[in-house]
């Protein structure tokens, strides 16, 4: 059996760096702080797998900023942590971000 639930399963085309919207990065994180401390974020420990990403429509319309995959572990985010989704095509199983 492989494991790989909690990882990038698409295509992705990626311009690292921190997050374009960084006051944006830092009130989705003011959300996510609880939600993790509730043990609503974070990772199955027996299987290191993080779970619980959080979003928020920013930018364009369309776009959006998602906390990173594997982000469940940190208690405290910042930006990080986030990137910003510029364009998704579905039927092509392919995300654009930047962050």
């Amino acid at each position: 059996m492989t494991l790989d639930e909690g990882y990038i399963k698409f295509d992705i085309d990626w311009t690292p760096g921190p997050a374009p919207d960084v006051a944006a990065a830092r009130r989705l994180d003011a959300w996510r702080r609880p939600l993790h401390a509730a043990g609503l974020i974070g990772v199955y420990e027996d299987l290191g797998i993080g779970f619980g990403n959080l979003s928020k429509r920013c930018g364009e319309p369309g776009q959006f900023l998602i906390s990173g995959t594997q982000t469940g572990g940190i208690a405290q985010t910042d930006e990080r942590h986030y990137a910003l989704v510029t364009a998704v095509d579905i039927d092509a199983n392919r995300v654009s971000c930047t962050g």
